[in-house]
C-alpha cells in the first residue's frame, strides 16, 4: 500500500498569505492608508500646501492682516492660509466633528470627502486634494509590501 503525504511548500504558504492580506484591503485601508492620509493632509495645512509640492499663493495683503485680528483665537492664530475658524481643515482631515467629513472604504478603495459649504472653492487657487508622486509612490510601496509579504 503506498501512503501519500502532502507537503506544504514555501510557495503556497506564501501564495495563501496574499490571498488572505488580499480578501483583508479594507482592515489595511483603515489601519494605514487612512492615518497616512489624515498626517498628510495635517501638514499640508501647516505648511500650506509645500508638504505636498505645491505652496499655496499668498493671501491679499489687506485680508491677511485682518485675519490675523478676526481668528486669533482659531486653530492658526489667523496667520494659516485656508484655516479661519478651522471647520474646512477638520472636515479635510477627519479631526473634530465628523458631520462634515466623508470616508468610505470599500474593498481595495478608500473615498475621502467633506462637505462644509464653501469647500468647493479650493482646489481652484489652494488645492487641498493634489498629491505629491514621491508621497503616493512611497503609500504604494507600503501596499505592495504588504500584499506580498505582509509587512510594511
Amino acid at each position: 500500500m503506498i501512503k501519500l503525504i502532502k507537503i506544504s511548500s514555501g510557495v503556497e504558504k506564501s501564495f495563501k498569505g496574499m490571498i488572505n492580506r488580499a480578501r483583508s484591503q479594507e482592515a489595511f485601508l483603515q489601519r494605514v492608508i487612512y492615518p497616512e492620509y489624515q498626517n498628510r493632509q495635517r501638514k499640508r495645512w501647516m505648511s500650506e500646501g509645500a508638504s505636498e509640492g505645491q505652496r499655496w499663493p499668498a493671501l491679499n495683503t489687506k485680508y491677511a492682516a485682518s485675519k490675523l485680528v478676526r481668528f486669533a483665537s482659531y486653530a492658526g492664530a489667523g496667520t494659516k492660509m485656508m484655516i479661519a475658524t478651522g471647520r474646512l481643515k477638520d472636515a479635510v482631515i477627519g479631526d473634530g466633528d465628523q458631520s462634515e467629513h466623508r470616508k468610505i472604504i470599500q474593498k481595495q478603495t478608500l473615498f475621502v470627502s467633506w462637505a462644509t459649504p464653501y469647500a468647493k472653492w479650493t482646489e481652484k487657487v489652494r488645492p487641498v486634494n493634489v498629491w505629491d508622486k514621491k508621497q503616493n509612490d512611497v503609500m504604494m510601496k507600503k501596499a505592495r509590501l504588504y500584499l506580498l509579504k505582509g509587512k510594511i
